[in-house]
């Protein structure tokens, strides 16, 4: 492929990823359109994987693994069952590109090792694939790595390959690896960023690894549980306002886990208490939500009442 060839295709990328990040598959003529473009006869899949099959150049490595992405997300079975067909070994080949030399003139550029690892994440889930325990950390590794290395809006691409790669819990190799890691303080930090002002369906994702990381001692530091508790108290409202119930869900659940934690004391013991009494009491709200608030709000008097005694 020449660079002219090149730069076509990667105006062209530019304009898909556009159109696929706004496509709502509930319309029946987006779906048809999607449906057209990740057949065998348009040519799409082919394309794309041609490109993740070459040495990454201008570009086009990362956006080709963001289209496979996003036609993943609308029409998983069909476009991993292609991609797999095509390319037998794109998920060991991608994954052990994405592990290998970070910059430099002969390593990976960290925005495509991060498209890769995303491209891989995707894949995985459509197909059940499961990760090796070894290459797995090396994958969470490299994620901390990636989130340090990059910025801007891709820092939050890395959270969400984090996030995908996790996605289901924590194993114990991975915990053991965050924990010894250095970059660890940096996860926490860029999750509390995400559940702060992220997209919220990427938010509860991300509540349910904070809440994991909870429990890794030496992870999650003092300052971020407190800004931790101070979103939760703030944010938790306003879901179940917009009846969110999962987003609302995944706040009452940290909230719950914090209180356990000791996190909930004094004025934001009377806080967080306030806010579950209004929440337990308005019929309007859904009942699994207004019965955690009622369990959650006597655990917080009876904590603030052993603690003042």
């Amino acid at each position: 492929m020449d660079d002219d060839s090149a730069r076509e295709l990667v105006a062209l990328f530019s304009n898909l990823i556009r159109s696929l990040e706004v496509a709502r598959p509930e319309d029946p003529e987006i779906l048809a359109w999607v449906q057209g473009l990740s057949s065998k006869e348009a040519g799409t899949i082919l394309t794309l994987v041609s490109i993740l099959q070459r040495p990454p150049r201008e570009g086009l490595l990362v956006q080709a693994c963001r289209v496979v992405v996003l036609l993943s997300e609308l029409l998983p079975k069909v476009v991993a069952a292609q991609v797999v067909d095509l390319y037998p070994d794109v998920l060991q080949d991608l994954t052990d590109r994405a592990l290998g030399p970070l910059g430099g003139e002969d390593g990976i550029k960290p925005e495509e090792a991060c498209a890769s690892l995303m491209c891989v994440a995707e894949l995985r889930k459509t197909l059940e694939a499961s990760w090796r325990a070894d290459v797995l950390v090396q994958v969470v590794k490299r994620t901390l790595e990636l989130m340090q290395e990059l910025t801007g809006d891709r820092v939050m691409d890395a959270v969400t390959v984090f996030v995908k790669t996790c996605e289901g819990g924590f194993q114990d190799a991975v915990l053991g690896a965050i924990r010894k890691n250095p970059l660890a303080r940096l996860l926490s930090e860029t999750l509390l960023q995400v559940i702060n002002r992220g997209h919220a369906k990427v938010q509860v994702q991300c509540l349910a690894l904070m809440i994991e990381l909870l429990s890794v001692e030496g992870v999650v530091f003092a300052n971020d549980r407190r800004i931790l508790v101070e979103v939760v108290l703030r944010e938790l409202p306003n879901a179940v306002e917009v009846e969110d119930e999962l987003l609302g869900q995944g706040y009452l659940t940290c909230l719950g886990v914090l209180a356990q934690a000791g996190e909930l004391q004094g004025q934001r013991a009377k806080q967080a208490f306030g806010i579950c009494a209004e929440i337990a009491k308005d019929e309007s709200s859904p009942e699994l939500l207004r019965s955690e608030c009622r369990r959650i709000a006597r655990s917080i008097k009876s904590s603030e009442q052993a603690r003042v005694q």
